[in-house]
């Protein structure tokens, strides 16, 4: 069989029984002969299909090994081979590929982490290399799903992904390293290690994280403008991803990302010069991105002026993100990410600092009256838009997307996703005041802190039995 697709860059070629992904770059026609190597995608599959057919869903996870050879003239390392679900992942059985090395490609399927279990249906695994082919290689998975035990296993059951076996707190409490004097310039190193727990998303469910350091956010980092960061990423040996971290303060390819992915038991290290003052996310850019940024990977670094931050008397972080389980709200288990909610941007939970009532009770934020609070809010996402507003206070200063001028006298800030502010004001007046997205729907689904005020009161500011 000779396929040829004209006008595109595509074209399917079996030769001895071998399927050849080719590449066509100028418009008419063609035969194999007439292809150069360079424009082959160099992985010879024995098959690009198979058919796992009905898989009972009580039989847990199936998996089924595609055999290729690299034809290609110079060694290749397989980046990545996302799948087009998260109930569809793959493995290379190594890294690098030498020229005419035999390769195996392992697929798993899940049957309880596809969404929609109605009818025959078909999931995509990618090979990502580097350098980057003209056309990655793609294979195809078909199967049904027999859910013999029921709509309500089928959304409870499945591969923990866990570490342990006990449930951990996943909540950032919110704290920020002190203000320090160290002048710029300097070198700072940071170590994170990610980690995929299962921990408590909200009263009665537990949730499969991808996290750095354990936490959502991850760990704080605070460095000053002209410093030296040097950033060393872990991926547990436990875990069943692969990982790396973006930072938005980076000037460089992928913000960190090219440098550090990594498999489990690896560690990579990278630096760069902190340029450009602000507060800055950083998250997972693996492949796919927002399925690991759903899961949890995300966080803040702090780039403070040469100059420094003014003095205050509380700071914080407070970091948004949204939770698609396919458990849905107010369901009790254990659950996982839903790729087909997160892709329709329907999130089941949007919470605060890793979970619902993370910063609530006696997890709440604490300051006295009179005194000055700094917020660095950074907005996970990967969706919605945040709606940044503290019930009963005006941000003095506001700067707006975490960048330097600065506005004053701010009622509600939006955050965008994958972007953060930093915000400060002084409470003159004690109390316990809500912190929101004043999109209030949200509030249903988590999106709420507290802030504990202790002192005296004001009746000058506040009088509640005026007459």
């Amino acid at each position: 069989m000779n396929k040829i697709i004209i006008g595109t860059v595509v074209a399917v070629v079996t030769i001895g029984g071998g399927w050849f992904l080719m590449s066509q770059k100028q418009l008419g026609t063609t035969t194999p002969e007439m292809m150069t190597n360079s424009e082959k995608t160099v992985f010879e599959f024995s098959e690009t299909e198979f058919d796992f057919g009905i898989i009972k869903q009580s039989g847990g996870i199936v998996s089924h090994k595609f055999a290729f050879t690299y034809k290609g003239t110079e060694p290749i390392r397989v980046k990545g081979t996302p799948g087009s679900c998260m109930c569809t992942t793959a493995s290379a059985d190594k890294e690098i590929y030498q020229p005419g090395e035999k390769g195996i490609l392992t697929v798993k399927f899940n049957p309880n982490l596809h969404g929609e279990p109605v009818g025959k249906f078909f999931k995509t695994v990618t090979i990502l290399t580097e350098p980057q082919l003209d056309i990655e290689p793609e294979i195809k998975v078909w199967q049904e799903i027999d859910l013999d035990l029921g709509e309500e296993a089928f959304e409870l059951g499945g591969d923990n992904h866990s570490q342990s076996d006990n449930i951990i707190e996943i909540a950032n409490d919110g704290s920020v390293p002190k203000q320090d004097n160290l002048r710029s310039g300097t070198t700072r190193k940071f170590r994170l290690t990610a980690k995929e727990v299962v921990a408590t998303l909200a009263d009665g469910v537990e949730y499969n994280y991808w996290t750095y350091d354990g936490t959502v956010p991850g760990t704080f980092m605070r460095v000053k403008e002209g410093d030296v960061v040097e950033i060393t990423l872990t991926n547990d040996e436990n875990n069943n991803n692969k990982h790396s971290i973006d930072l938005h303060a980076v000037n460089g390819p992928g913000g960190g990302a090219v440098a550090t992915q990594v498999y489990p038991g690896q560690e990579k290290t990278f630096s760069f010069r902190a340029l450009n003052p602000g507060i800055y996310v950083y998250h997972c850019a693996t492949s796919v991105v927002p399925e690991h940024m759903a899961n949890g990977m995300y966080g803040l670094i702090l780039v403070e002026p040469k100059e420094g931050l003014s003095k205050v008397d509380r700071e914080y972080a407070v970091v948004q993100g949204e939770f698609y389980s396919i458990l849905e709200r107010g369901k009790k288990g254990t659950t996982q990410l839903s790729a087909e909610k997160m892709y329709d941007e329907n999130p089941e939970y949007i919470v605060f600092n890793g979970r619902v009532g993370a910063l609530t009770g006696e997890r709440m934020l604490q300051a006295k009256v009179g005194d000055k609070v700094r917020l660095f809010v950074g907005n996970g996402g990967v969706g919605k838009v945040s709606n940044f507003h503290v019930i009963g206070e005006i941000f003095d200063t506001v700067y707006p997307e975490g960048g330097t001028p600065v506005q004053n006298n701010i009622q509600t800030t939006v955050v965008p996703a994958g972007g953060a502010t930093i915000v400060e004001f002084v409470v003159d007046v004690p109390g316990v005041y809500k912190i929101v997205d004043h999109a209030l729907s949200r509030l249903t689904k988590g999106a709420l802190a507290l802030l504990k005020v202790d002192g005296k009161e004001n009746l000058e500011i506040f009088n509640i039995n005026y007459k």
